[in-house]
């Protein structure tokens, strides 16, 4: 049964205010626990919260072995690698320049909705957005082209380059993963990023061990029960019924709950290139979207002339 619109608009603000907070959360979890290990707990929190309910439902697990490989893959793409490449590289930046280096995957999606999916025109519009987006991403890398800021270039590449990965897991999702309960596939791919991520922990993070404070228990809790487990069930939901890059403009939103939360709870320092390339960034999504949703009114008001004849 397809949701109505007032759903799928709920659910998708909602994830927006879910993720929003999570890069803010991040600069917050890092004073105590060691980067990967963070990762890892987030992973294995949302694993706990969501098995009891697959076997209560009784989830059937799928047979096919390649279906197994896939979801193993897909839980080193999409979570371990870009959660692994975040908490590294928030530590060089802002919690708010690294929410729209993060959001940038949009313009991914699209460019692999395109190779993979073959569901999208490469469109003048949708080439203009991607232009101004990366354009936006350009201004943000400026003031760290330089020998004394190489911990910011390599730790804001390090998150744009996690939005590659998750915009390339979103298409191999929707093309191949179609058909797996979306509970048993957040609960493999979680389960698959929290040990690829421990074991990068113990191999890499100089003090794996987290020191234990009532903020490090509550940003673990957050993580892992509402932006891993409910979230990516909601978003897996969600990527059943809406267009592959339709719904990756959550990422316009997601930058501008961070940065608020960045500037009135962290009180993080931007410059002037980060706040003007974020803009620039943000201007080159809402483009892609209007261009979007003209051809999606135009295809829509095509079949209803169509079917009334």
């Amino acid at each position: 049964m397809k949701p109505n619109r007032l759903t799928v608009r709920v659910a998708f603000l909602g994830l927006a205010l879910v993720w929003g907070l999570v890069t803010p959360l991040y600069v917050e979890g890092l004073k105590s626990i060691a980067p990967f290990m963070l990762g890892a707990l987030r992973n294995f929190v949302a694993v706990a919260v969501l098995l009891p309910f697959a076997l209560y439902q009784r989830v059937r697990a799928p047979r096919a072995p390649r279906t197994w490989w896939f979801l193993v893959g897909i839980g080193l793409l999409w979570i371990a690698l870009p959660y692994g490449l975040v908490l590294w590289g928030i530590r060089f930046t802002t919690s708010g320049v690294a929410a729209v280096l993060n959001g940038t995957n949009p313009f991914f999606v699209a460019i692999f909705a395109w190779g993979v999916l073959r569901t999208e025109d490469f469109s003048a519009g949708k080439l203009l957005g991607l232009l101004t987006g990366f354009a936006g991403v350009a201004v943000i890398f400026l003031d760290v082209l330089d020998g004394a800021a190489a911990g910011s270039l390599a730790g804001n590449g390090a998150i744009f380059l996690s939005a590659v990965a998750i915009a390339l897991s979103l298409v191999l999702v929707k093309k191949f993963a179609s058909r797996v309960n979306p509970l048993l596939l957040v609960i493999v791919i979680d389960f698959v990023g929290g040990v690829a991520l421990l074991i990068t922990s113990l191999l890499f993070d100089r003090s794996p061990l987290c020191i234990f404070s009532i903020e490090a228990l509550a940003v673990v809790l957050y993580l892992g029960v509402f932006a891993s487990a409910a979230a990516f069930v909601g978003y897996v939901w969600l990527l059943r019924h809406v267009d592959a890059v339709r719904l990756s403009m959550i990422g316009f939103l997601i930058p501008v709950v961070s940065f608020t939360v960045g500037a009135l709870y962290l009180r993080e320092q931007v410059s002037l290139s980060d706040v003007l390339g974020s803009l620039i960034v943000l201007w080159g999504i809402a483009v892609m979207n209007a261009g979007m949703a003209k051809r999606i009114r135009l295809r829509q008001s095509l079949g209803q002339g169509g079917s009334g004849e």
